[in-house]
């Protein structure tokens, strides 16, 4: 009966730790996965603040060039053009121009950070 209580509790121990083993195991893929999540989740961050970035820049430019037109339009019928427009038209350019950098630096340093992330979970 003693060698019966040994035996026992030998598989006890052996079922502890290969309980424990499991639990480890489970518990870096969790984490391996969780890291592979923020990842992904920053590589879209960064995609988007750079499409952002791009449309701010296009309505910029598309903002100057049908502002042109109208000027053209508006000289050529000898109208005024109204000041206070074209200041506010000005004023909208370069604040979509310094949100698209901003957005810009916003996507690289996410980028930065992502590769940093990828790196160190590799080792």
């Amino acid at each position: 009966e003693e060698r019966n209580d040994n035996t026992s509790s030998l598989n006890m121990n052996v079922i502890n730790r290969d309980t424990a083993n499991s639990v480890g195991t489970l518990v870096q893929e969790a984490a391996k996965r969780r890291m592979a999540l923020a990842r992904i989740g920053m590589r879209f961050g960064g995609s988007l603040a750079t499409v952002q970035a791009e449309r701010l820049r296009e309505r910029a430019s598309r903002s100057r060039s049908s502002e042109s037109s109208t000027e053209a339009k508006a000289s050529s019928k000898n109208e005024n053009h109204d000041n206070t427009t074209h200041r506010v038209s000005k004023l909208a350019e370069r604040l979509a121009a310094r949100g698209a950098d901003r957005l810009e630096g916003f996507a690289d340093a996410i980028s930065s950070f992502e590769s940093t992330l990828g790196t160190r979970g590799r080792n």
